[in-house]
């Protein structure tokens, strides 16, 4: 067929069925096929304008579609492949191979990429996604989901929500687990790396160094349930001290050692804040070794031992110039020092020893005093002094040498008598 027409209004082919146009060719090389659809067999090259199919849709059965220019568009209906699947490649170096896309502004409620395989075994691969070859984001079908970096870094998860988590991990099974919520590894010979760093507002907050060193930068520690087991390395409070508000501390090995550089603080404080009605003690102390070879307090200066209590009970004060000891009370009805030896029969030390070593005598033994004033003194000399309220004496009296000297008030003897042996 062919027209000379310079106009291309007219039909080179249009074939009806009972007046009605099922397939025509215009003059611009249009082919219209108006129902019954379109079967090729040994393919379809579209040069140039693409491909319009109104109704009935096109049904290739060898050769495939090839499509040299203008691309594909689907205005409606969508794009299935039911069987043999879709390659998509390109070579283009600044545009995208595939993009998805939905242009609904408002009321999207359905999945940009829904992928979906319905084999009962779990070996196949949801999505490889390689670059040159090595897999770099791949999700498996039991939703492993593995992401391999190449130094520009592994994973960046970020949101803009106020109230929803950025990332939540999660085990769904109720019993029987028995792995890792959160698992992290590295394989560097060095430990210069971090494992955990913590930011808010660019600041390390909370950060796991590769030696395992953790830092809390602020906020502190809270553990509500569990208590806390340190096993190696010790702990180390470099600021703030520790505050315990309940439950006490106890130490069950290794002892304790309180050090302090403060000239004006307590190294230690032990203080209780009942007001009323404490019953316990403030400072208790107990060891149970069956010998007595130990010491239950050796408070030093300098080294030196100033105040020492031994298991046996035994209490050592050494002065150092300011005086040994000082007692006292605001008791009215109890003894103020009482020395007592509970022993029955056999007791032959002596309920209180003083000694001074001292080559001179101008010292003071007993300097007993009431309200400041002297009333019973015994000098080094062993002069003894009852300076009021005389003395009485039931046994007798033995005067071994200087005789018996009474200043005033003169001695009354009211039975027995005196004798004089020499």
């Amino acid at each position: 067929m062919d027209a000379v027409s310079s106009t291309t209004a007219y039909t080179l082919i249009d074939a009806k069925s009972s007046g009605t146009s099922k397939f025509t060719v215009a003059a611009s090389g249009l082919t219209t096929i108006a129902s019954g659809g379109l079967t090729v067999t040994g393919g379809v090259t579209l040069v140039d304008t693409g491909l319009t199919v109104t109704t009935g849709g096109a049904t290739i059965t060898a050769g495939g579609l090839l499509v040299s220019a203008g691309g594909v568009t689907v205005t409606a209906g969508g794009l299935a492949v039911s069987a043999g699947g879709a390659s998509i490649a390109d070579n283009q170096a600044a545009v995208n191979t595939l993009t998805v896309t939905n242009g609904i502004s408002t009321g999207f409620t359905g999945t940009l990429l829904s992928m979906n395989a319905v084999s009962t075994t779990k070996l196949y691969t949801l999505i490889d996604a390689q670059s040159s070859g090595t897999s770099r984001f791949k999700v498996a079908a039991s939703g492993l989901t593995t992401i391999v970096g190449s130094g520009s870094g592994g994973a960046s998860i970020s949101d803009s929500a106020t109230t929803t988590n950025t990332l939540t991990v999660a085990n769904s099974v109720s019993t029987g687990f028995t792995g890792a919520l959160l698992s992290m590894d590295a394989v560097s010979s060095t430990t210069a790396y971090t494992l955990i760093n913590a930011k808010s507002s660019g600041t390390s907050k909370f950060t796991v160094a590769a030696s395992g060193l953790t830092t809390i930068a602020s906020g502190g520690l809270t553990v509500t349930t569990g208590g806390a087991t340190i096993t190696a390395g010790g702990l180390l409070v470099s600021a703030g001290g520790v505050t315990v508000t309940a439950g006490g501390l106890a130490v069950s090995a290794g002892g304790a050692s309180i050090a302090d550089n403060q000239a004006a603080v307590n190294t230690l404080t032990v203080t209780n804040g009942i007001s009323t009605g404490f019953t316990g003690t403030l400072l208790s102390m107990n060891a149970v070794s069956t010998t007595k070879l130990y010491t239950l307090i050796d408070a030093q200066s300098s080294g030196t031992s100033r105040f020492k209590v031994a298991a046996s009970g035994l209490t050592t004060i050494v002065g150092s110039g300011s005086g040994g000891a000082s007692i006292s009370d605001s008791a009215t009805t109890t003894n103020t020092l009482t020395v007592a030896n509970s022993v029955s029969t056999g007791f032959t030390g002596a309920l209180l020893s003083m000694d001074a070593v001292s080559s001179t005598t101008a010292y003071t033994l007993i300097d007993a005093k009431s309200s400041g004033t002297s009333k019973f003194t015994v000098a080094a000399s062993g002069l003894t002094t009852i300076a009021s309220g005389g003395l009485t004496v039931t046994g007798g009296v033995t005067l071994v040498d200087t005789g018996l000297t009474v200043t005033t008030g003169g001695a009354t003897i009211t039975a027995g008598g005196l004798l004089v042996s020499a």
